[in-house]
């Protein structure tokens, strides 16, 4: 008999871990059907399927990523905060994490949080210009003029489609910090390198307001 309830339990057992081992395949399987869901914009079935990875291994990190994406792309705000800081407490460093939380905040115009995030994850990945120049909006936002320049001068260097964009923003966070060569310098590049007429205008205007200045300073000072 005790033989008998010896090979009963050992069954249970083994039949346990190989639920276990299915489970784990199951939520790696829904996984990766999401994956390729989302890549194809199928938004709605890619939540379905990283649903369903959770449901079998929940409190993955990387799922609750995902999920979190999906809800961040339909504008699903309070859900995406939810997941994407769900799995920030679970790994603080998973990879393009920071500048997803960075993307939320900015959407729902948090631009405290949205900034720090953004430059957490341009340091992360150097190549991610778009943190940069995302983390240069936000402190831009914030009227942190000497944090926001370094981030659209940095966006301006690796970026060819950003550059002008990123350079004028660059010059007014120049001028609002009292670096008024370094915002002449910037406004020129603009108004000499921007394809759009209203770029070109903007620039030609803080260059009139630049020299304005420059007439006027020893006025004021007498």
């Amino acid at each position: 008999m005790r033989h008998m309830l010896a090979v009963v339990l050992a069954f249970l057992i083994l039949a346990g871990a190989g639920f276990q081992v299915l489970a784990g395949e199951s939520a790696g399987g829904y996984y990766d059907l999401g994956v390729f869901a989302y890549a194809d914009g199928e938004h709605q079935e890619a939540e379905g399927y990283f649903k369903k990875a959770l449901d079998a291994e929940p409190g993955n990190p990387v799922y609750l990523h995902y999920l979190g994406r999906v809800y961040l792309e339909t504008g699903q705000y309070v859900s995406a905060k939810e997941k994407l800081e769900a799995a920030r407490g679970k790994d603080p460093n998973l990879s393009g994490l920071n500048y997803d939380l960075g993307l939320l905040y900015y959407k729902i115009e948090r631009y405290d949080m949205a900034s720090e995030h953004f430059s957490v994850a341009a340091d992360q990945d150097p190549d991610n210009v778009l943190a940069a120049y995302y983390g240069g909006i936000c402190f831009y936002h914030q009227k942190r003029y000497g944090e926001a320049g370094p981030l659209f001068e940095e966006a301006a260097d690796k970026s060819p489609s950003l550059k002008v964009n990123a350079t004028y923003y660059a010059g007014v966070c120049n001028y609002h910090s009292g670096h008024i060569s370094g915002a002449e310098e910037k406004f020129t590049y603009v108004k000499e390198n921007a394809d759009s007429p209203n770029d070109k205008e903007n620039a030609e205007k803080w260059l009139d307001i630049l020299s304005q200045e420059e007439v006027q300073k020893p006025w004021t000072i007498d």
